[in-house]
């Protein structure tokens, strides 16, 4: 009744809070069937998802990527998915699209029809809050070139320091 009388009740909120985390997640109009058109996706998704962060002025320090077979083709079914901490928070559009590959290449099956892709960025920081990674550093080098990056069987956070080690 106040508010009908021009008294307003509750406050207009001004302000947002800061997100907690960004994805870039699409359905394929056509299945993808190979391992390099899966790489060309998650290379897109990964730069969408760091344009995402830029405009927040975000960065990220965990990192999940998924791919996912269609749930009514009960013939095929695939749910790959790696989820790992960056070497350092970054909003690289670089450095995160090579990150995405390295982790979910492993875990593709070639010929598999993935009808949906995914990435995922949380455990996110505002810009200025700390060093970037813009710059690779020999450590964040090899922990995106790490050959054994996301063959644990398990979809845990690992921390980069770990991806060279055998899970």
């Amino acid at each position: 009744m106040l508010e009908l009388r021009g008294i307003p009740c509750i406050q207009i909120e001004t302000g947002h809070a800061d997100k907690k985390q960004t994805i870039f997640s699409r359905s394929f109009a056509k299945p993808v069937t190979t391992k390099e058109c899966m790489h060309q996706v998650m290379s897109l998704y990964a730069q969408q998802a760091a344009v995402r962060l830029a405009k927040d002025r975000q960065l990220a320090k965990v990192m999940t990527v998924f791919a996912c077979t269609s749930f009514f083709n009960q013939q095929a079914a695939s749910f790959p998915s790696a989820t790992f901490r960056l070497p350092a928070p970054t909003a690289d559009p670089v450095l995160l699209s090579k990150a995405a590959i390295a982790a979910l290449e492993p875990r593709l099956e070639e010929g598999m029809p993935y009808a949906r892709a995914g990435v995922m960025l949380t455990d996110l920081s505002p810009a200025g809050a700390q060093p970037s990674s813009r710059s690779s550093s020999p450590s964040t080098n090899a922990a995106i070139s790490a050959t054994s990056w996301g063959r644990s069987k398990t979809n845990t956070v690992r921390p980069a320091s770990d991806l060279a080690k055998p899970a």
